[in-house]
């Protein structure tokens, strides 16, 4: 059994802590029952949003320790990292299956459920002060770090924090010069910021190329289960394997903290916001689809309901995507369903198109069902069908946190304090930000009225991926003829328009180059022949004459 707090040996001095959490509640609780403890002093409560300020001020952080109720502000967390060693730091996790997975790779060992008991905070805490490994239900199944190919050996701990920082740093500067490139700016001043864009771009590849990438491995448990120690710390055991949707959602937060630049040709509406900010964003909408996966794992709906109920399910992620977000950047709006006339006329009205293959994305992280590629069905573990799921997932994700941030600015664009926190700097202006939601409605005009039925005429989907930290376009076949007779009014004009231009085109090609034969025959055999005859002509007509004149001056003399 583990001791209480008041069995364990007094330090001489007692260890100083940091109390952060955003829930004021939870964290005059901590401070009220560490605060009775001999071994603990506690030096400042905040929550997140002042905590990373205070901390940069502060010189001697080595010797303090921070209890973190995280929440799901894995971004946050990354930058915490950066400024305190993660060896010092508690964390009070939500059950959430990618929680546990995330911090671990960010660096951060200890970590504890929230609402455990304060025997079990207060014995973690000492092992931190004492500098001890993490507690493990067993050492056969602790995570393990998968050396790159390029490290035999598994590399250093402060290699994994120098490729997050540095990734972190170019990603800062191409938003930047994304900013500076959105600009008039003279040809010469263009071309150099477009080149150290390519330089870094070139800078990250090679990072994410020879770096090590910092990997969580879970052995599976041979023979018989181990009996469990009937302790309050076994309840921080090592991850469990994780299964294939969490595997998927993981990996598409890997991808998203590569980078989110856009180099497709259209507009997104998360590139107003900052570098980290986008992340923060994605961060949120794949929280909220993992805990709608919670839900329904735990419901077990038949794939008949989830073809059914695909618009409903989708609607919902965005609302919570959207409510969640609310509450973190904009004091003002209402961060209840119930409370948002707004967001309950915007769902109303909002059909979500551009969200292809959904409904088997949902049955296949659901049911982890065989996934059909082209009429071929894949075994849900195969290649073929997770490089499929997450190429859906990605587009999914990207779709809903567009779909957060279009409706956002719909409603609260020019709240000042939102454009400090949020926006790129280049954005502020009004006239810039008028620019740019101008531009969105543009493109979303022009989406539905000629790229969406050219796509639908080419039998084919474009979706958004992610990877190398850049959010680019994938093309994947599907049929769509019931797509194409279904279009009305301009979009079916668009496609007859094609479709007329590639049954003349062969015809007025083969035309031309007829009539392209008989210009140049009748220019070269007729007209050319014509003025060499007269070109000819005149020559022996000169030549005539300077022949008399000539005979002519002779008679005379």
């Amino acid at each position: 059994m583990t001791s209480s707090p008041a069995n364990f040996a007094s330090p001489e001095s007692p260890t100083c802590l940091w109390v952060i959490s955003d829930d004021p509640i939870l964290r005059l609780g901590l401070v009220t029952a560490l605060g009775n403890l001999t071994h603990f002093q506690v030096e400042q409560d905040c929550d997140r949003a002042t905590a990373l300020p205070a901390l940069a001020q502060q010189t001697d952080l080595a010797e303090w320790m921070l209890i973190v109720a995280l929440g799901n502000d894995f971004a946050w967390l990354e930058q915490l990292s950066q400024l305190v060693s993660p060896e010092r730091v508690l964390l009070l996790l939500e059950p959430e299956p990618l929680a546990q997975a995330t911090v671990t790779s960010l660096g951060f060992i200890y970590t504890c459920p929230q609402g455990s008991s304060l025997e079990a905070i207060a014995a973690l805490l000492l092992q931190l002060s004492a500098a001890e490994p993490p507690p493990l239900t067993a050492p056969k199944t602790a995570p393990v770090l998968l050396p790159s190919t390029h490290f035999p050996q598994a590399p250093p701990r402060w290699l994994y924090n120098l490729r997050r920082a540095g990734l972190v740093q170019i990603s800062d500067n191409l938003a930047q010069i994304e900013g500076n490139l959105s600009q008039n700016l003279p040809r010469v001043d263009r071309w150099f910021w477009q080149g150290r864009q390519r330089e870094l771009r070139l800078a990250r590849w090679l990072v994410n190329q020879l770096l090590p990438v910092e990997v969580i491995l879970t052995p599976a448990a041979t023979g018989a289960p181990a009996p469990k120690e009937e302790t309050e710390t076994s309840a921080i055991a090592a991850p469990p394997t994780p299964v294939l949707s969490e595997r998927l959602l993981k990996a598409c937060l890997e991808r998203a903290r590569s980078g989110l630049d856009n180099v497709t040709p259209g507009l997104l509406a998360i590139e107003i916001l900052q570098s980290q900010k986008r992340q923060e964003l994605v961060y949120v909408v794949v929280a909220q689809l993992t805990a709608w996966l919670q839900e329904a794992k735990y419901l077990d709906p038949s794939a008949q309901h989830l073809t059914e109920q695909t618009a409903e399910i989708i609607q919902d992620l965005w609302q919570r995507s959207t409510l969640e977000w609310q509450r973190r950047y904009y004091p003002n709006a209402p961060t209840t369903a119930p409370a948002s006339p707004l967001i309950r006329r915007d769902v109303l009205a909002r059909p979500f198109p551009g969200l292809p293959f959904v409904t088997d994305l949902l049955i296949y992280l659901v049911q982890e069902s065989p996934l059909t590629i082209d009429q071929v069905p894949y075994r849900p573990e195969s290649p073929e069908a997770q490089a499929r799921a997450a190429l859906v997932l990605d587009h999914l994700v990207i779709q809903l946190a567009n779909q957060v941030m279009s409706y956002l600015l719909n409603y609260y664009a020019e709240v000042e304090q939102v454009k400090l926190e949020l926006y790129r700097r280049n954005f502020f202006a009004t006239r810039e930000l008028t620019r740019f939601r101008n531009e969105l409605s543009w493109r979303d005009r022009q989406m539905a009225l000629f790229l969406e039925p050219i796509a639908i005429f080419e039998s084919c989907y474009q979706l958004w991926q992610l990877g190398n930290g850049q959010i680019t376009t994938a093309q994947l076949y599907a049929p769509r003829l019931e797509e194409l007779r279904q279009l009305q009014g301009i979009p079916w004009l668009v496609t007859m328009t094609f479709e007329v231009r590639d049954a003349l085109a062969p015809r007025v090609r083969a035309a031309v180059a007829i009539v392209g034969q008989g210009v140049v025959y009748l220019l070269t055999q007729v007209l050319g022949r014509g003025l060499g005859l007269i070109g000819r002509g005149i020559v022996q007509g000169l030549g005539s004459s300077w022949q008399e004149t000539r005979y002519g001056r002779k008679g005379n003399d």
